[in-house]
């Protein structure tokens, strides 16, 4: 019996110390009254995680979120780089801006010193869209018809790119 205990004594004490810290750290939080976070264009997925997030906040903590909607990385960015948002609801924009390269390879824009602070996967996936009167049936069938890209956002012109590159193609095809 004593040898149990000893075998579970250092998962107690580390558990109670977890506990006690938790509970120590949630009675220290003290946030301003208005929090601006950047995410995408309303209706979208991550607008929609970005209100979740803020009414957790606004029924925890008393914190209200305004968030702002952008249609690309770099206007989702762009405020917080100027200070005027807490945080930015981005995908892989995030890691171009941190590395400095695509639209954030730029020197007033890159790299950028910024910290995940909440991963989620949503319903988003890499796909390109054709209209049904274009033949395109399989992806190969891309060749020599145009492709949309989005003007400051590298996420959603990189993953054009990488369907692309499945079907062997490049941007110059």
């Amino acid at each position: 019996m004593l040898r149990g205990l000893l075998v579970l004594a250092p998962a107690l004490v580390a558990g109670i110390s977890f506990a006690s810290t938790r509970y120590s750290f949630a009675e220290d939080i003290k946030l301003p009254a208005t929090l601006t976070f950047t995410a995408y264009d309303t209706g979208t997925a991550g607008f929609n995680i970005a209100v979740g997030v803020g009414k957790m906040m606004k029924d925890k903590y008393g914190t209200d979120v305004r968030v702002l909607p952008a249609g690309n990385d770099v206007a989702r960015l762009a405020p917080l780089r100027a200070k005027r948002a807490a945080s930015a609801a981005m995908g892989s924009g995030t890691y171009f801006a941190q590395e400095g390269v695509f639209e954030f390879g730029a020197k007033e824009w890159g790299p950028q010193p910024l910290q995940i602070l909440l991963s989620t996967v949503d319903c988003n996936c890499g796909s390109l869209g054709v209209a049904a009167d274009t033949g395109v049936k399989e992806l190969k069938d891309l060749k020599g018809k145009r492709v949309g890209f989005v003007v400051g956002s590298p996420a959603l012109n990189q993953n054009s790119l990488a369907v692309l590159a499945f079907a062997g193609l490049t941007q110059k095809d």
